[in-house]
């Protein structure tokens, strides 16, 4: 009966050394192969590595406004139009309405038609009123 039980310790010894050996080896295997890839890889030709499309038809992002600040009771309209969402017909727009009554602060600006909420919040940082010395 001891020598029963020996021999069922040796054999699942013997088993846990096969299935870590086992292991070792297909980690061992698996790294030579990772390895082998990488290095066929530098060594392949541009054209056939995997190169993602080129996107066509993409609109370009204008870029971040990064003029001085402006006075909107004096900017011309060629300095508010380099303004974020300002072009040429929104630029005559506030200088149209200054000049019926000079902006008095900032956030008169809404009261200019075509501005919203989103053209205002991308101009806001970048303008700022004085008070004609008239006091009008």
């Amino acid at each position: 009966m001891v020598e029963l039980i020996k021999e069922a310790k040796l054999s699942v010894r013997l088993n846990w050394a096969l299935m870590i050996t086992g292991a070792v080896l297909l980690t061992i295997v698996g790294l030579l192969l990772l390895h082998h890839d990488v290095a066929n890889e530098e060594k392949a030709t541009p054209e056939s590595v995997y190169q993602p499309p080129v996107a066509t038809n993409v609109p370009e992002v204008a870029p971040a406004y990064s003029g001085k600040r402006l006075d909107l009771n004096l900017a011309t309209k060629g300095e508010l139009m380099n303004l974020p969402g300002v072009g040429d017909t929104l630029a005559q727009r506030i200088i149209d309405y200054r000049t019926e009554s000079p902006f008095k602060v900032v956030r008169d600006l809404k009261k200019v038609s075509g501005i919203g909420e989103k053209t205002f919040a991308s101009i806001c940082d970048y303008v700022y009123v004085t008070l004609p010395e008239d006091g009008r």
